[in-house]
């Protein structure tokens, strides 16, 4: 499993960087302007990884990529920025926090239920606040099977500078989208 490490100036000159592995946040010291590579980690001074950008994108043949993930072009129809409200961010809270609550059911049917299950539907909405974005790009892809067109989230950020980003790949999918049809 690759760590996803996370970059930030800590006290006395240090960066201060978290990595994330299997779900446990490691933090890690090395001295400012130093380079270190051990095993799947590799830190740079000056290039902190703390958001998408335009190397995380690429299209070549008929290929949409987003760092791992590959699309194949012949199957956009199109490509979009959406703006998340304070309204979808609710929904998404209560529904994730619903969904947590009824599995706590599931496991634990008796009287135990209603006192995990509120607990069950706080950690769903926490984690639903937590990894919520303003920011996604969206692709409208064609699926083979019965599910057929369907909108998928393919990037999320916060950032205005995602924002642009976003809509700059949204502008290069489009013109790769219209020029093979």
């Amino acid at each position: 499993m690759f760590a996803r490490p996370t970059d930030n100036r800590g006290p006395g000159g240090h960066h201060q960087t978290n990595l994330s592995h299997d779900g446990f946040n490691l933090l890690a010291q090395q001295p400012a302007g130093k380079t270190s590579n051990s095993g799947y980690y590799q830190f740079s001074e000056g290039q902190p990884k703390l958001m998408n950008s335009a190397q995380d994108f690429s299209i070549y043949d008929q290929s949409f990529r987003y760092k791992q993930d590959e699309y194949s072009l012949t199957r956009i129809r199109n490509a979009r920025v959406k703006i998340n409200t304070l309204k979808e961010h609710l929904l998404r809270i209560i529904s994730i926090g619903l969904i947590v609550s009824s599995v706590v059911w599931v496991i634990f049917p008796d009287g135990f239920s209603y006192l995990i299950a509120p607990i069950g539907i706080l950690f769903g909405a926490l984690g639903a606040l937590v990894s919520g974005k303003k920011y996604e790009l969206q692709i409208e892809f064609e699926h083979t099977d019965e599910t057929g067109l369907q909108w998928i989230s393919v990037a999320k950020g916060n950032k205005l500078a995602e924002k642009k980003v976003f809509l700059d790949q949204v502008h290069s999918i489009k013109q790769k989208v219209t020029s093979s049809i």
